[in-house]
């Protein structure tokens, strides 16, 4: 005697095994999780912090003496924009040695940048006012000549 099935029962239950066949593999799990991330817009931090330390030894020629030296910079950026018109810029280096440098103060400190802009995005205005280092053609990256300038070199190393 033969047994019944009905075909729309025996198509359910095979769709119901791959069903859960699918659910269980973790490649279509995970592809299914990747698409149901929310996207948030990464975007920095407006401070950035940057130190750096150095210990060292100098020989003099003349007696043979050994000279300990040691060295910190802490580089501090600051920028902030509190709409899309406004923004605020803030850039310092502290460098300290000790022995002392040539000029006898064992820190010596760099105000880079410190200005205010505003801008107007319909008119293509816009208005920086404090101190701002322009970096234009050649000042855009590393200038080898740029230690020939006075007050170039700020901290001997």
């Amino acid at each position: 005697m033969k047994q019944y099935v009905p075909r729309t029962g025996a198509a359910l239950l095979a769709a119901g095994c791959v069903a859960t066949i699918h659910a269980q593999d973790p490649e279509t799990d995970a592809l299914r999780l990747a698409d149901q991330v929310p996207t948030v817009e990464a975007r920095p931090g407006d401070w950035r912090t940057f130190v750096e330390t150095a210990v060292g030894a100098s020989e003099a020629r003349a007696d043979g003496r050994t000279r300990p030296s040691r060295r910190f910079s802490f580089d501090l950026q600051f920028d902030h924009a509190w709409s899309p018109q406004w923004r605020a810029v803030l850039s310092d280096r502290l460098d300290a040695s000790w022995p002392a440098q040539g000029s006898g103060d064992h820190g010596v400190n760099t105000l880079k940048e410190a200005y205010a802009g505003w801008r107007d995005a319909s008119s293509y205005t816009m208005l920086d006012l404090g101190r701002i280092n322009v970096r234009n053609g050649v000042a855009m990256g590393y200038n080898p000549t740029d230690f020939l300038r006075a007050g170039a070199v700020r901290s001997l190393v």
